[in-house]
């Protein structure tokens, strides 16, 4: 069941799943919403361009086991990645994507999940992985990020 995927096609396709996320959706970042909501709303566009895999949101299988990782104490970490792109029920692992959307990033949170995506191309065999920084309008906030005036409202460091 592999479908060969060249990483410039695979990054085209993230990134037109990320354009139609903002193009159809920036109600969602402008009213401040839970990382969740945003991340479940652009799986739904990433199973449109990624039609022949299987797109979870927070999926936390390896196969039929938890899924898990070693960490640098040796021991073992359930976890449960953002956004996977997989064939279920096999080892068969193309995309890990951790997600941060906030209005005022923690650089320590965003080291973390670099290190995890690292250890999931490591351990458990995904082919690529990406961690994607959304930027969203605190409501609260007088001086707001202006989103509609921004072309990218989105930052992507592949791991």
């Amino acid at each position: 069941m592999s479908n060969n995927l060249s990483v410039t096609m695979l990054k085209r396709r993230l990134n037109s799943a990320l354009r139609l996320l903002v193009k159809e959706d920036l109600y969602l970042f402008n009213q401040g919403l839970h990382e969740r909501t945003i991340v479940h709303k652009f799986a739904t566009y990433l199973q449109i361009k990624f039609s022949k895999w299987d797109v979870d949101v927070e999926y936390n299988r390896n196969i039929t086991d938890i899924k898990e990782i070693v960490t640098d104490s040796e021991e073992k970490k359930r976890i449960i990645p953002d956004i996977i792109i997989h064939h279920r029920g096999m080892s068969e692992n193309l995309l890990a994507i951790e997600v941060k959307s906030l209005q005022k990033p923690n650089r320590k949170s965003i080291e973390k999940d670099k290190i995890k995506l690292n250890r999931y191309k490591e351990q458990l065999g995904y082919r690529y992985a990406c961690f994607i920084l959304f930027i969203i309008k605190n409501p609260m906030n007088h001086d707001p990020y202006r989103l509609e005036t921004n072309p990218e409202p989105y930052k992507i460091e592949w791991i």
